[in-house]
């Protein structure tokens, strides 16, 4: 059996539901189910690390922009 293409064993945050709803039913095919009690703790570290990830590249990305900011003044 051949997968078509599509985003496969994904946790559905509020932002990816809110665009999954606004997706056509008749264009689009949404099949959500409950995570597997023994692969759920995985599944939220891996998300809740790929989401700290960003956070910290963001930070991390303005402070430096803060830091050349200083050094264009001086």
């Amino acid at each position: 059996m051949e997968l078509i293409p599509g985003v496969y064993e994904t946790l559905v945050s509020a932002a990816i539901e809110k665009k999954l709803t606004a997706l056509p039913a008749d264009k689009y095919f949404v099949k959500k189910v409950d995570i597997d009690s023994a692969e759920s703790c995985k599944m939220l570290s891996d998300y809740l690390a790929e989401v700290v990830c960003e956070i910290l590249k963001n930070y991390f990305r303005n402070c430096l922009k803060l830091e050349l900011k200083k050094c264009y003044r001086a």
